[in-house]
C-alpha cells in the first residue's frame, strides 16, 4: 500500500478508517463467495464460511455506527467468535483450488473486523492490511471477466470506487471538523458514503435480489461451526 494513502488515512478519525476498510471488504465479499462456490472440495464448509464473513462485516458496520457500543455493550464479545471464523475461513481458503482470490477476500474481511475490535493504536495496521488484501482480490477478480476490455473496466471502477470513498470521507471530515484524536468515538455509518459502487458495478457483482438475500442471512445467527483446522495469525498478508 502506497505511503501517501496511509498518510491520508491517518488524518481521519479511527472509525472513519475502519468504515473505509469495511467498505473495501464488502466490495470483494462476492469474490470470496464465487471462489468457494466453484470449489467442490469445500461444499460442507462453504455456506458456513460465507455466512461467517458476512456476519463479521455486519458487526463491524454496527460498531462504526455506534463506536461506544464497543465499551458499553456486548458487541465486542459478539464479534470475537465471528473474527475467529473469518480467520478459519482464510486459512481453509488457502487450501482450495481458488485459493488466491478466496484468501485475499477473506483476509480483507478478517482485518476489517480485527480493526473494529483492536485498540486505537493497533487498528490502523489492520485497516491498511484489509485495504491491501481487498486490492489483491480485486486484481485477481478482474481476470474473471469475459474479455480483456471488461477485465480492465472491472479493475478500473474498483480502484475509482476506493478513491471516491476516501475523498468523500476526507470531505466529510473537513466539513465537520473531525480531529483524529478528539473524535475517537465519532460514529461513521456506512450510509455516509452512499452506494458501494458510486457509478457502475463490476461484472462479478451480485444482483439486487442476491444482496437482499445476503443481508437476510447475515442477520441470522450462525449455525454450529463444522470441524476446522487452526486459523492464520492476525494481519498475515494474503
Amino acid at each position: 500500500m502506497h505511503g501517501w494513502r496511509e498518510r491520508r488515512m491517518r488524518a481521519l478519525p479511527r472509525w472513519a478508517r475502519v468504515a473505509l476498510a469495511v467498505r473495501c471488504a464488502r466490495r470483494v465479499q462476492p469474490l470470496f463467495n464465487i471462489a468457494i462456490d466453484k470449489d467442490r472440495f469445500v461444499e460442507d464448509r462453504g455456506p458456513y464460511w460465507k455466512a461467517a464473513i458476512g456476519r463479521a462485516l455486519r458487526i463491524a458496520e454496527k460498531l462504526c455506527e455506534d463506536p461506544r457500543a464497543k465499551l458499553e455493550h456486548d458487541l465486542e464479545d459478539d464479534a470475537q467468535p465471528e473474527s475467529v471464523s473469518v480467520r478459519s475461513s482464510a486459512h481453509a481458503a488457502s487450501q482450495t483450488a481458488n485459493s488466491a482470490i478466496a484468501r485475499a477476500a477473506a483476509f480483507s474481511a478478517y482485518n476489517a473486523i480485527a480493526a473494529a475490535q483492536a485498540s486505537t493504536q493497533e487498528a490502523m495496521e489492520y485497516v491498511m492490511a484489509s485495504i491491501e488484501a481487498a486490492s489483491s482480490a480485486i486484481a485477481i477478480g478482474s481476470r474473471m471477466a469475459s474479455s480483456p476490455a471488461e477485465s480492465v473496466h472491472d479493475f478500473s471502477i474498483a480502484i475509482e470506487a476506493d478513491e471516491t470513498d476516501l475523498v468523500e470521507m476526507e470531505m466529510i471530515a473537513l466539513a465537520e471538523g473531525w480531529d483524529p484524536l478528539r473524535d475517537a468515538f465519532t460514529p461513521v455509518p456506512a450510509s455516509r458514503l452512499g452506494p458501494v459502487w458510486p457509478d457502475t458495478q463490476p461484472s462479478w457483482w451480485p444482483t439486487f435480489e442476491d444482496l437482499v438475500e445476503k443481508r437476510r442471512v447475515e442477520d441470522r445467527r450462525l449455525p454450529p461451526e463444522p470441524e476446522a483446522g487452526p486459523g492464520p495469525d492476525a494481519r498475515e498478508s494474503a
